[in-house]
């Protein structure tokens, strides 16, 4: 199977295990929804950074000597 496929299929899940986790704390926490201006902001904050981390770690984990082609050992 292609590198593709597999980058696809574990994207889904990944999606899949998200929406599953968002829907049971959402359960067990309603009112998450009644969260401050700052609070929401913060959380969003939080989300996009740890996407940004979690898709730059993969990267490297995929692919190191592509990633770190760039780095220069002294």
């Amino acid at each position: 199977m292609s590198p593709a496929y597999w980058h696809l299929l574990l994207e889904l899940i990944a999606y899949a295990l998200g929406f599953q986790i968002f829907r049971y704390e959402r359960r067990r926490y309603p009112t998450t929804a009644a969260l401050t201006r700052s609070a929401q902001l913060a959380l969003i904050a939080g989300a996009i950074l740890g996407a940004a981390i979690a898709a730059r770690l993969s990267w490297w984990l995929e692919d190191p000597p592509t990633a770190f082609a760039e780095f220069r050992m002294r």
